[in-house]
């Protein structure tokens, strides 16, 4: 059986696999400059909220997040790609390419044990796309992420896919996105401190 295979049984290998996943993802997002500085930025949107406008004055704030906003998107995205696939693996589903079923796979998930001792060992080191993830229903709805992080996931993913053409900075906040941005933040840590217990 192939290296890739193993972390799919149950056991020691899978368990760890899943942990390091989470982990590493919590990190990367925990790293963010917009997640580092959520409380700043809540007092600024509040205080400013019925205000007149002072552009110069809000620019001087939100200019490092403008500078960190496209690696921040990278840092959130990478984070719950990170999240979801750990728990499609707990759930027993593929998140590695399997040549000979990659059209089927892109469509609907696939159990682990419903491959054949052969196709166990034809494992891709290549995993499903975030977007296929996100976008196909057949798989997001075994996902136990609520639906806003769905939709904000879906849009990050979208800017990302822009990377290439930015020639510009954009920056725009909106208490809505903050508070949706302390609510993911919450459920990541939340997520650390379960394998936290789990481990000891």
């Amino acid at each position: 059986m192939s290296n890739i295979s193993q972390i799919y049984l149950e056991g020691l290998s899978r368990n760890r696999t899943i942990m390091s996943l989470v982990t590493f993802g919590a990190e990367i997002f925990l790293d963010a400059y917009v997640i580092q500085n959520l409380n700043s930025l809540t007092d600024f949107l509040s205080e400013h909220e019925n205000k007149p406008k002072n552009g110069k004055e809000i620019w001087h704030f939100l200019e490092p997040f403008a500078w960190n906003r496209m690696i921040d998107d990278v840092r959130i995205l990478s984070c719950f790609e990170n999240v979801l696939k750990a728990e499609l693996i707990d759930k027993g589903f593929l998140v590695h390419e399997l040549e000979e079923k990659k059209k089927t796979q892109k469509k609907q998930p696939i159990k682990f044990q419903e491959l054949s001792d052969r196709e166990k060992l034809m494992l891709k080191d290549f995993t499903l796309q975030i977007s296929t993830i996100l976008g196909r229903e057949s798989y997001s709805t075994l996902l136990s992420i609520p639906h806003a992080f769905k939709v904000e996931l879906k849009r990050i993913a979208v800017d990302r896919n822009r990377l290439h053409l930015i020639d510009s900075l954009n920056i725009s906040y909106s208490l809505e996105r903050v508070v949706l941005l302390q609510e993911m933040k919450t459920y990541i840590q939340g997520m650390i401190e379960k394998i936290k217990k789990h481990s000891t």
